[in-house]
C-alpha cells in the first residue's frame, strides 16, 4: 500500500508542476521508473530477502508463576521488491489512470521457530519449521484525478481490486506435542483465502481508504 501511494504521488505531483510536457507515455515512464527506484530502495535496505534471527525470554518479576521464551532462526521472506507493473495506462482525455501491479511470487522460509509457555506450572509448547509461497498476488485499480490551476492536483475517485495469490504451504507445525500439519496447511491454503474472499469487497474499501490518505499526504 505505502509503495501504491508513493507512486501515485509522485505522479500526480509531476503532472501538478509540468502539466503541459505530460502525455500518456511519458507518464507510463514515470511510474515504471517510481517502482523501480522503490524495488532497489527495498533491496538496498535489507527489505528483500528479509532475514531475522532473534530469541525472546520474559517472565514476572521476584516469580516464575509464568516464563515465556521464543525463538526464530532464520526467518526470511524474499520476492516483495519483485514488483512488476503488468498494465499500466494513463488517459489525458479523462485524467485517470489504469493499473495492474503483480508480485509474481513471495517466499516465507523458516529454518526453525518455537515458543515455550511455564504457566503455574503447566508448559506448552509449539513448533514451526517450512515454507510458504503465494503466487501472483495482484493489485488493480483506477484512479481519477483532477487539476487546477490554483488547487492543483487532487484525487477525484480511487478504486482497488485486490487479488490474494495463490498459496503453497509446506509447513511443519507441532503443537503439545502433536503434529498438526495438515491442518495448519489447510488454514493456510483454503481457510485464510477463502475468508478474504468472503470479505473482498470491504477490504477493497479499506484499501481505497487508506491509499487515498497515502496519496494526498504525499502531495
Amino acid at each position: 500500500m505505502k509503495v501504491l501511494a508513493v507512486v501515485f504521488a509522485a505522479l500526480l505531483a509531476y503532472v501538478a508542476a509540468d502539466v503541459q510536457r505530460s502525455n500518456e507515455r511519458f507518464v507510463e515512464g514515470i511510474i515504471a521508473g517510481v517502482i523501480e527506484d522503490l524495488s532497489n530502495q527495498m533491496r538496498e535496505s535489507g527489505l528483500d530477502p528479509l532475514q531475522v534471527s532473534e530469541s525472546f525470554k520474559q517472565t514476572l518479576p521476584v516469580t516464575d508463576l509464568l516464563v515465556v521464551k521464543a525463538e526464530v532462526e532464520d526467518f526470511i521472506v524474499a520476492g516483495l521488491s519483485n514488483i512488476v507493473l503488468s498494465q499500466i495506462n494513463y488517459s489525458i482525455l479523462l485524467s485517470r489512470l489504469t493499473f495492474r501491479v503483480t508480485l509474481p511470487l513471495i517466499s516465507v522460509n523458516i529454518a526453525s521457530s518455537s515458543a515455550d509457555v511455564l504457566l503455574l506450572g503447566f508448559d506448552a509448547d509449539a513448533s514451526v519449521s517450512g515454507s510458504l509461497d503465494i503466487a501472483n498476488t495482484e493489485l488493480l485499480g483506477q484512479v481519477g484525478i483532477s487539476i487546477g490551476i490554483i488547487s492543483g492536483v487532487s484525487v477525484r475517485t480511487i478504486s482497488l481490486d485486490f487479488r490474494p495469490g495463490q498459496v503453497t504451504s509446506n509447513l511443519n507445525a507441532i503443537i503439545l506435542g502433536k503434529d498438526v500439519s495438515d491442518q495448519v496447511n489447510t488454514i493456510a491454503q483454503y481457510t485464510v483465502p477463502n475468508i478474504l474472499a468472503d470479505n473482498k469487497n470491504d477490504i477493497d474499501r479499506v484499501l481505497e481508504h487508506y491509499a487515498t490518505i497515502l496519496i494526498e499526504q504525499n502531495l
